[in-house]
């Protein structure tokens, strides 16, 4: 066991956050082009943002799905926009 990380939460997150991978793909261009542009609809800095947020949001709806839930569009009353969302973390926070 690694000196200073015994069986806390908070040792488990410092090896966690300690490690990073990085991940390359190979895209075309329209793909390369929609990720370009979902960092601006989402005021987001980078692509790297976009594609966590993705996965969130993907992660969530599968756990959803899971649940038994059923994932519902519909018109909302205010126009604001992604940005609404920004505060809570899910996009343009850096998560």
């Amino acid at each position: 066991m690694t000196q200073g990380f015994e069986n806390t939460k908070r040792g488990y997150e410092d090896i966690q956050m300690a490690y990073t991978k990085k991940f390359q793909f190979v895209c075309n261009e329209k793909f390369a082009e929609l990720l370009e542009g979902l960092v601006h609809r989402a005021g987001v800095e980078t692509k790297t943002d976009v594609i966590k947020n993705a996965l969130k949001f993907y992660d969530w709806a599968i756990t959803e799905s899971e649940r038994g839930r059923e994932l519902v569009s519909q018109p909302r009353s205010d126009a604001s926009g992604v940005s609404r969302y920004a505060d809570r973390g899910v996009v343009g926070a850096g998560a």
